[in-house]
């Protein structure tokens, strides 16, 4: 058996929720039973969503974070293409939610062409 302090739920986490430190607290338990990966540090816990509901005194595990949704479903973004030395920007609607490095579809606001790219950051897309 190996003990260690590590991140545990101080409360009930409900699926979507975005983690803050107030969310966690440590606990010393025993590692070589948790059987999944799990957070082992309050930063890779903080900012994270999560996937699922967590309950009060439970390990953080990997499968169940995920990043921060950077773009929500009806926003306004940019969109960005680039060709070799040459930048374009147009605006542009969010068809879904994405997440930094995900592939979302953007609805072109002047031509109205419904274009695939990928989050680059809040409001930033990138066309493929």
């Amino acid at each position: 058996m190996i003990y260690r302090e590590i991140p545990v739920a101080a409360q009930d986490i409900s699926r979507g929720q975005s983690l803050t430190e107030q969310h966690f607290s440590s606990a010393l338990m025993n590692i070589s039973s948790i059987r999944q990966g799990f957070a082992d540090t309050p930063q890779a816990i903080i900012g994270r969503e999560a996937k699922r509901n967590i309950g009060k005194g439970e390990v953080f595990k990997t499968a169940q974070l995920d990043s921060p949704t950077t773009i929500r479903r009806g926003e306004l973004v940019t969109l960005e293409s680039i060709a070799g030395s040459i930048k374009v920007s147009s605006s542009g609607t969010a068809m879904s939610d994405g997440r930094l490095g995900q592939k979302i579809r953007v609805k072109n606001g002047s031509s109205e062409r419904v274009i695939s790219g990928v989050v680059k950051g809040q409001g930033l897309v990138q066309t493929l």
